[in-house]
């Protein structure tokens, strides 16, 4: 007859396993991964926490800074004031155009908190056009 190949990434996937081996030699190992999962309630708990105050700044920035974080999308800009008005930046054949960080919806204002609390980059994408937003109308 025909003979089966044995189906060796169902064997490999079984090797995945191998460390509930070690676990149940190594008393140590079984020991940090039981506190592990007991810390796991209070993590939680913790991450709400952070998650509600990162929804409540949220809607703070969205409220204040709302549709603000716009720059006029010109090559280069002969009067700095002129850059400032949206009026004169369409006038211009220029388009006005959000930043990629902004607080103009929830979701959006999220992805900015989460970038300054990690401090990567921040200074530029949000700091300085936070300082420098105006009601651009």
């Amino acid at each position: 007859g025909k003979k089966v190949a044995p189906n060796v990434p169902f064997f490999r996937a079984l090797g995945s396993f191998r460390f509930l081996r070690i676990l149940s030699r190594n008393e140590g190992l079984r020991v940090i991964v039981r506190t592990l999962v007991v810390c796991i309630p209070e993590v939680a708990n913790a991450a709400v926490l952070v998650a509600l105050m990162f929804l409540t700044y949220g809607v703070l920035g969205v409220q204040l800074l709302g549709g603000k974080l716009v720059v006029c999308q010109a090559p280069s800009c002969p009067h700095e004031s002129f850059c400032q008005l949206r009026q004169d930046c369409s006038n211009a054949g220029f388009e006005w155009v959000s930043l990629d960080r902004n607080f103009d919806n929830s979701a959006s204002a999220l992805l900015t908190l989460f970038e300054m609390a990690t401090l990567e980059g921040w200074a530029e994408a949000s700091m300085y056009p936070a300082i420098d937003a105006v009601d651009h109308e």
